[in-house]
């Protein structure tokens, strides 16, 4: 657990809908549908009605975000952090903007609880942990300003996961103090 600002941020490993919280910020495709690993899951517990509302918002540019309610989770709303294109692979350049876009947003729906899936593939760890530490810098960028947020969890499949994220807080956190 790390306290950014006035921020509770806990890394977890699991499945983040066994996490309660009034939001969850998931990765998406500019078109918005959801066939990935994690979006799939999702929307077989939401209802198909989750994934035809956010097409409906789409196409959209990537590093923007748009929201959706939650249909059958337990969530107040879901929030689709567009760090792709049709190609499915995560743009590192477009994670800050993205996840900017998605905490704005939850900020505007006056969320205090959020959890935040992986944004890039946990199984090519080089580059889980290269948007690991860009989650952790833009986090720490965007928690220092106006935000509701009053705790953030942070989702990892798998104990390398876990780790990639704890060591990028830690390398964020030592910079900002040194």
């Amino acid at each position: 657990m790390f306290n950014v600002f006035t921020t509770r941020v806990v890394v977890q490993e699991g499945n983040a809908l066994d996490v309660p919280a009034e939001g969850l910020l998931i990765a998406a495709n500019d078109h918005l549908w959801m066939g990935g690993q994690t979006a799939q899951a999702i929307k077989e517990t939401a209802g198909e009605a989750l994934e035809a509302e956010a097409v409906r918002q789409g196409p959209v540019p990537v590093g923007s975000a748009v929201a959706t309610g939650a249909g059958e989770l337990s969530h107040r709303r879901i929030y689709h952090a567009v760090v792709m294109g049709q190609d499915l692979k995560a743009r590192h350049d477009q994670i800050r903007p993205a996840l900017q876009a998605g905490l704005d947003l939850a900020r505007q729906d006056g969320i205090t609880s959020l959890v935040i899936t992986a944004l890039e593939s946990e199984e090519m760890l080089s580059a889980f942990h290269d948007a690991a530490r860009e989650i952790a810098t833009a986090l720490f960028e965007i928690l220092s300003g106006e935000n509701s947020l009053q705790e953030l969890t942070l989702m990892a499949s798998s104990a390398e996961g876990k780790q990639a994220y704890r060591d990028a807080f830690l390398q964020v956190l030592r910079q900002a103090a040194g």
